[in-house]
């Protein structure tokens, strides 16, 4: 699931910077009335494709590249109304950077990430059931350790009860 992940950050990146070059490159070619709408909507669109590929807060950048996405195809509309043969296009990317982003933000980083790493989550490979004894003590689930400590404990306790029955016996 760690690579699979990697590549969907990779991919809702492409797309976010995509979009942040169309939105920078818009304003001068097509004498955009708010230029600084456009501009700060591709400075979020970068920052946010950045920081998702490097897996970095992938929660809150895949949010914030959603966000910018929906606010690009709105900035963006009535632009696209001349290019007739170039907005479907566009709006199939919108639209695939949106749900892509929206799924990243629901599902994480992955493991294969900056924030796994500085948070400590470990990639855990867990061998098959004919694996070697050592193979087999390094990959034991937390509740298999805990099952055979209390099957000891109450073990021991079986035998120190027998012990002390067969020592009143004896008296």
């Amino acid at each position: 699931m760690g690579w699979a992940l990697l590549l969907l950050r990779l991919i809702d990146g492409i797309g976010l910077v995509a979009e942040a070059v169309f939105v920078f490159g818009l304003g001068p070619r097509a004498g955009a009335s708010e230029p600084v709408a456009g501009l700060v909507l591709g400075l979020g669109l970068t920052a946010s494709a950045i920081v998702l590929i490097l897996g970095l807060r992938t929660s809150l950048a895949a949010s914030a590249g959603a966000a910018c996405t929906l606010g690009s195809a709105l900035y963006t509309i009535h632009y696209l109304a001349g290019m007739e043969n170039w907005r479907d296009e566009w709006f199939f990317l919108y639209g695939l950077v949106f749900f892509l982003s929206g799924s990243l933000a629901l599902m994480g980083p992955g493991g294969y990430s900056l924030e796994a790493r500085l948070s400590g989550w470990k990639v855990i490979k867990l061998s098959s059931r004919k694996s070697h004894s050592e193979d087999a003590a390094v990959t034991r689930k937390p509740t298999e350790c805990c099952l055979q400590e209390s099957e000891n404990r109450s073990n021991g306790r079986r035998e120190r009860g027998n012990s002390m029955n067969s020592n009143m016996n004896t008296s």
